[in-house]
């Protein structure tokens, strides 16, 4: 007999039938800035990491999500800097069917970290390295797995 599925089965695996569908046409850099702080150089720094999200169903089977990264490298309070990136990016995708909000709901909180947050991770290595300040490098995955002390703006 056939195990009956609950309703988060059934939902996880509409999504990813949908997910199947999804081609990721670009990953647009929107803006992006950097500022030091040299004089509050210390050897202990907290690092705080923030990312917040947005998207728009442009038509049937399109859609633009907004993911937006501020980090902020800090010794005790982070109105003392010493160093803030922060970088916003576009990702336009396609599907071969109807996107629906339900698909971008998911999409934003299942997979969209996993997908722009490379991309912040090399910006933030390039932009300490020609800043002239010491090596950062975050993690390769996502914020809450290794950073459990980063929150979602």
């Amino acid at each position: 007999m056939a195990k009956k599925k609950n309703k988060a089965e059934l939902m996880t695996e509409q999504y990813l039938q949908a997910f199947k569908k999804i081609s990721i046409d670009d990953i647009l850099l929107d803006s992006c800035s950097v500022k030091t702080n040299r004089r509050k150089l210390a050897n202990t720094v907290n690092i705080d990491v923030r990312h917040r999200a947005s998207y728009l169903i442009t038509n049937e089977t399109s859609a633009a999500v907004g993911s937006v990264y501020d980090l902020v490298v800090f010794k005790t309070k982070k109105r003392n800097f010493i160093l803030k990136i922060s970088c916003s990016y576009t990702i336009l995708l396609t599907s071969e069917e109807p996107i629906t909000y339900d698909f971008m709901d998911a999409f934003v909180e299942l997979d969209l970290e996993a997908t722009t947050w490379p991309y912040f991770r090399e910006f933030v290595q390039n932009m300490v390295q020609r800043a002239g300040l010491p090596p950062l490098t975050l993690p390769l995955i996502g914020l809450r797995t290794y950073m459990p002390n980063c929150a979602d703006l």
